[in-house]
């Protein structure tokens, strides 16, 4: 048999920030992915511009974009698209880091990350504790949202042209969906 090490922070560390690309650890395995292009960061933007918005108004906590480092356990370190953290909860924000689960991860799907978003992804969030994760799909222009229940992802619904999001951790915001789909 074999021995592997999982990788950790410290690995991440060593990790280059400038070589066009964004590097994750998974499950202690690295995932590498390229930095996403101008239509991605377009989408983002304005989401988070809104989100923002929303949650400063409201003072529910505080919201963060890519890239911004999630610690979510020894042999698990994230770059979600977007993030929330409410307000009873902000003892894991960090100068450099969140250091615990986020109350909300958000993940923009691109034809390279796709898979990896809706399985291995998708999975380690709601193993360790992600009360909710949202995967937004240019492509289909949807918004699909899931809550946690007993350690799996439940389908709470899907936001688009004509339908409201659905969350339990920002029950009250309902944005336009040219804050996802801005030509739609």
């Amino acid at each position: 048999m074999i021995a592997t090490t999982k990788l950790t922070y410290a690995d991440y560390a060593q990790f280059p920030d400038d070589d066009g690309n964004r590097y994750e650890i998974i499950d202690g395995e690295m995932c590498k992915s390229s930095l996403p292009g101008e239509a991605h960061r377009r989408i983002l933007r304005g989401f988070v511009d809104q989100l923002d918005a929303h949650v400063r108004e409201r003072e529910l906590g505080q919201v963060f974009s890519a890239p911004y480092t999630v610690i979510l356990g020894p042999h698990d370190i994230v770059v979600p698209d977007c993030l929330f953290i409410s307000q009873e909860r902000g003892g894991i924000v960090g100068p450099t880091a969140i250091d615990g689960a986020p109350d909300l991860c958000v993940e923009l799907a691109s034809p390279a990350t796709q898979r990896r978003d809706r399985t291995l992804k998708a999975d380690r969030y709601a193993l360790l504790g992600v009360a909710e994760y949202w995967i937004v799909d240019p492509a289909t222009r949807r918004v699909e949202t899931f809550a946690l229940e007993r350690g799996a992802y439940l389908p709470l619904g899907v936001f688009g042209k004509n339908a409201p999001v659905t969350s339990y951790v920002l029950p009250d915001w309902q944005p336009p969906a040219s804050v996802f789909f801005p030509n739609a």
